[in-house]
């Protein structure tokens, strides 16, 4: 009996073509609650150190009391070569800046 003929191999996948970007990232915005430990901090300012190292300046809304809690937007870093991230402090946690 004759032997089968090899096998073909299959051809290569096209490639991928992509679209040229219409729109490009420009900024991208987190958002944090933040909870007032104080009422007396009401209308005023303050600031806060997140666990990766950014300082964050805000307005406290008027009329909050202790307990209460809002939102604050906060623009996301983008990191690279130039740019690189810093280390995440261990157990890190949010805290009030005097």
């Amino acid at each position: 009996t004759p032997a089968a003929p090899p096998a073909a191999k299959a051809p290569a996948p096209a490639p991928i073509k992509k679209a040229p970007a219409r729109t490009k990232l420009v900024g991208v915005v987190e958002t944090i609650r933040v909870e007032v430990a104080d009422a007396a901090a009401a209308g005023g300012s303050e600031t806060l150190t997140l666990p990766d190292g950014r300082v964050v300046a805000f307005d406290v809304p008027t009329g909050v009391a202790a307990g209460d809690s809002f939102d604050v937007e906060v623009s996301r870093t983008t990191y690279d070569a130039a740019n690189p991230a810093p280390l995440p402090k261990k157990n890190a946690n949010i805290t009030r800046d005097d």
